[in-house]
């Protein structure tokens, strides 16, 4: 039976209740819009800018009023405080698509939208992935750049016919690059533009593709944290567009006066050294950061006079590159990574290879005080730190395991762990929810001890013990960090 129960109240239509007086009893707000602007979140359904019957270029969306007033937040010490004017705002998908949007206000063009839409131009829909006629959530754009890092230095595009008509009938189109990069610093004056990002040239016939965008010189990119991939296209400053054809289209598109992007290699010459690991990559590091590298001195040396300098280490890539941020930090005085144990165990190899007195410093203070955090629990204090102290401890074949920082990474963790695990052995349940070795990588991360040998028979156990494959497994992978009992460990099978 369906309950058809007559609605009541003010906001009823059939109700009896008085209406509400708006200056007495304040404006009806409607729940989810207010959790959308408290959030900076707005909901708009995107339709199609091109259909509106506009043809300009110095927009790429429209907003109406509400929505543009709620995505003009920006930050105040970012370029886009500077580059911001009251006639635009910049915004983003909320699920952080490296595309950012540029929007005016629809009433600033005699356009009418409805307070839930966005009217979005072609080329910034395919971009951005958003469907015509699709609700979308954005949020205002934040930069983190500092000072006038959003701004851009030079921009590398690539450009095809806008037909992709490759047969060889077609006669070769021989283009200006001048008129190229005039029509690009018009439609892209004061945006984002964002590698992979694809725009139609329709006046040159071209599809225009950004394959590079730079915030520094070629001499100031040395640093080994340096990565542009968006920022924004200033006239006065953006003054370099290096143009490219795609390699498929050599035959039927030829580009005059095209300038070719700076060889970056030419700038790992002189002062850098050129190291070998032993999987077979190379890493270009400026001699600064490698000072501390007492093994690499002469070398370090050679690189202060000569160019293409070179040397081997035995240490493989990924671990070379933990040590280089290890460096990076060193060099800048920020806090080194707070790296994991087994990546410290490691580190503290390569820190021995290369001689390198800060490294193996770390990597000794990282691993002492783990070492000394080992010791035996008594039952009973598991017990009371688990019932009293709000601690996650965990008991999986005598060894002790703290993981309350990892519950709310672990799926389901903060709710199964403590109701299914605490005060008992778990290690029944530890084997049947990981069926593979991966989540052994965790268990020296978090492990803080041993159950102490006359209280390992005070352990409550599960009816259905682990089975002896799986505690054999278990006990091989963690035999090399298991702290030694006072006598042997006794088994459940």
């Amino acid at each position: 039976m369906v309950n058809f129960k007559v609605s009541r109240g003010a906001n009823s239509l059939s109700g009896n209740g008085a209406a509400p007086e708006v200056s007495k009893d304040g404006k009806y707000v409607n729940k989810k819009t207010l959790k959308e602007n408290e959030d900076g979140k707005v909901s708009l359904k995107v339709v199609a800018l091109e259909k509106l019957g506009l043809t300009s270029t110095t927009y790429d969306c429209l907003l109406p009023a509400s929505a543009f007033a709620l995505l003009s937040v920006a930050s105040n010490e970012s370029t886009i405080a500077t580059m911001k004017s009251k006639a635009f705002c910049f915004f983003t998908l909320e699920k952080h698509s490296d595309v950012v949007l540029r929007g005016a206000r629809a009433v600033d063009f005699d356009v009418t939208l409805q307070e839930n839409e966005v009217a979005i131009i072609k080329d910034v829909r395919i971009n951005a992935h958003v469907g015509e006629d699709v609700v979308h959530t954005f949020l205002p754009f934040v930069s983190t750049a500092i000072e006038k890092k959003d701004i851009l230095h030079d921009v590398i595009v690539e450009v095809r016919p806008l037909d992709n008509n490759n047969s060889e009938s077609v006669a070769c189109a021989i283009i200006d690059a001048k008129d190229i990069e005039k029509t690009a610093q018009t439609r892209f004056a004061g945006r984002f533009v964002s590698v992979g990002e694809v725009f139609a040239f329709e006046a040159l016939n071209l599809k225009v593709r950004i394959v590079g965008t730079n915030s520094l010189p070629l001499e100031e990119r040395m640093d080994i944290k340096y990565h542009c991939f968006r920022g924004i296209v200033d006239v006065a400053e953006t003054t370099m567009f290096y143009t490219q054809t795609a390699p498929r289209d050599m035959e039927i598109l030829k580009i005059m006066n095209a300038r070719a992007p700076p060889n970056e290699e030419d700038m790992f010459l002189k002062g850098f050294v050129h190291v070998h690991t032993n999987d077979e990559e190379i890493f270009p590091v400026h001699m600064n950061v490698l000072r501390p590298c007492v093994a690499l001195t002469k070398f370090i040396r050679s690189a202060a006079n000569e160019s293409n300098v070179s040397c081997s280490v035995n240490i493989d890539t990924v671990l070379f590159d933990r040590v280089l941020l290890f460096l990076t930090c060193i060099r800048d005085g920020e806090k080194p990574p707070n790296y994991d144990l087994r990546m410290t165990e490691s580190l503290s190899g390569a820190a021995k290879t290369l001689q390198c007195a800060p490294l193996i410093d770390y990597c000794d203070a990282r691993l002492g005080s783990y070492i000394s955090r080992l010791r035996e629990y008594t039952w009973e204090e598991i017990v009371q730190k688990n019932n009293q102290e709000q601690a996650v401890l965990l008991v999986i074949d005598y060894m002790v395991l703290d993981v309350k920082n990892w519950l709310p990474e672990h799926p389901g963790g903060d709710m199964i762990i403590p109701a299914q695990s605490l005060n008992k052995d778990a290690s029944t349940h530890f084997e049947l929810y990981h069926s593979s070795k991966e989540s052994f990588l965790y268990l020296k991360h978090f492990y803080v001890g041993e159950v102490c040998e006359e209280d390992r028979e005070k352990i409550p156990k599960s009816d259905a013990p682990a089975s002896s494959e799986f505690l054999k497994m278990l006990r091989d992978y963690c035999e090399d960090f298991r702290i030694e009992s006072k006598a042997k460990k006794k088994e459940f099978f």
